[in-house]
């Protein structure tokens, strides 16, 4: 929206409300306040070029000007000024003319006035026109479903959305026992309602020691659905286990698998399929979306290494947390730039927005660029020269080493 004091050029939003909205008061708000931000439109729709004339052509759709001699110097440079309403164009020769009175040599504008290229402005609003997307467009129309303008700061929004989420997890807590896994279905069962924890397209991770089928592993959900007669929720995720009438080829030494006829699950031993219960399982435990093993941070670098292929998950503007990781790291918030997953050593490595610490060989202090203030407790620094990891306790800087 733009702002005017001219009400010749002002919408009247009163008309846009109902009739029994229409009071004296909100006729005395609409007139003082609300139309000044609302300018009626006013622009010329035309098709056409401005410049030289081309006279090889004989239907020329040249623009057409007001008089002949703006036609005659369509291109021509102009000197164009704004106080208040008050507007000023002077035309080249003017210009020129007030240039000489100011003691501009004009017998060298060939060399102080030289130019590769120019800027052609044309009468329109810019900002509207490059920035459209910050205006609110009133439809001349009154058929058309109604418009809602609506402001937000997409980094404060991830960081509520962030704080919103975490207060879930301080409540419900990161980690569920998994009551029973249906391999047919491709599912987890946990006790409760767990629905408001996860949710469809999240991923969430899984942690049994010594099994290579759940272990260390990340799923995506592809639906949960809350039992509240039996007070569980079931998570259908990804395929957790090969179903097949037939096994896998090369299957590795503890390799599920199902098998969708005779519903049973086999484990490999090296040698042979043996068949075992699946409430073998039923003590895994499952984290909560978004929260994964992180492995280590890389101060010169600006990123984290977490285990596992997370690249698909930390993606461009994913938001996170970090948990567990003492005072300096842990409860602020990273916005990943992008991550790579290294197949070879199982590591994706995101970089974030956020400085992780401050580099350098000393010390950060209010003389240091980027520094205005002394640094605050919290802080990080890490000694380029020496490579080690200092945080800012409030006095003074003290050697840490963060456990991830």
């Amino acid at each position: 929206m733009s702002f005017t004091d001219n009400s010749d050029n002002q919408i009247q939003t009163l008309h846009s409300l109902p009739d029994v909205y229409r009071s004296d008061i909100n006729l005395t708000l609409s007139d003082v306040v609300l139309d000044r931000f609302f300018t009626k439109d006013n622009t010329n729709r035309i098709i056409g070029y401005v410049g030289i004339k081309l006279n090889s052509i004989s239907q020329s759709n040249q623009i057409q000007e007001r008089t002949p001699h703006r036609q005659a110097f369509q291109l021509a440079p102009t000197m164009y000024t704004k106080f208040g309403t008050t507007e000023t164009t002077l035309s080249f020769k003017s210009f020129q003319t007030k240039l000489s009175m100011l003691g501009v040599d004009m017998d060298r504008m060939d060399r102080w006035a030289n130019a590769t290229e120019f800027t052609w402005v044309p009468p329109v609003n810019l900002d509207m026109l490059i920035n459209y997307q910050n205006y609110f467009w009133l439809s001349d129309t009154n058929n058309k479903a109604p418009q809602y303008l609506t402001i937000e700061n997409i980094c404060n929004k991830s960081k509520y959305s962030v704080n919103a989420y975490d207060n879930i997890l301080k409540q419900r807590g990161i980690q569920f026992v998994i009551n029973d896994i249906s391999f047919a279905t491709s599912s987890f069962i946990v006790s409760g309602d767990v629905v408001s924890v996860f949710s469809i397209d999240n991923v969430f991770y899984t942690k049994l020691d010594g099994n290579i089928n759940l272990d260390d592993k990340t799923w995506n959900i592809v639906s949960l659905v809350y039992d509240n007669v039996n007070d569980i929720t079931t998570i259908t995720t990804s395929n957790i286990v090969y179903s097949s009438v037939v096994p896998p080829v090369n299957p590795l030494v503890g390799q599920w698998w199902y098998n969708a006829t005779t519903n049973t699950l086999s484990e490999w031993t090296s040698t042979t399929w043996i068949i075992v219960q699946p409430s073998k399982y039923v003590n895994t435990t499952i984290s909560a979306p978004a929260v994964f093993p992180l492995l280590s941070a890389n101060f010169t670098t600006n990123s984290f290494d977490l285990v596992g292929k997370m690249d698909d998950v930390f993606t461009d503007k994913f938001v996170f947390v970090i948990q567990g990781a003492g005072t300096y790291l842990s409860d602020n918030t990273w916005t990943a730039l992008s991550s790579d997953y290294n197949i070879q050593t199982n590591i994706t490595t995101t970089t974030v927005l956020e400085q992780i610490a401050y580099v350098g060989p000393i010390g950060p202090t209010h003389q240091v660029v980027g520094y205005t203030t002394a640094p605050i407790v919290g802080y990080l620094w890490f000694n380029s020269n020496s490579s080690i990891l200092s945080g800012w306790d409030g006095m003074e800087w003290i050697t840490i080493d963060i456990l991830l």
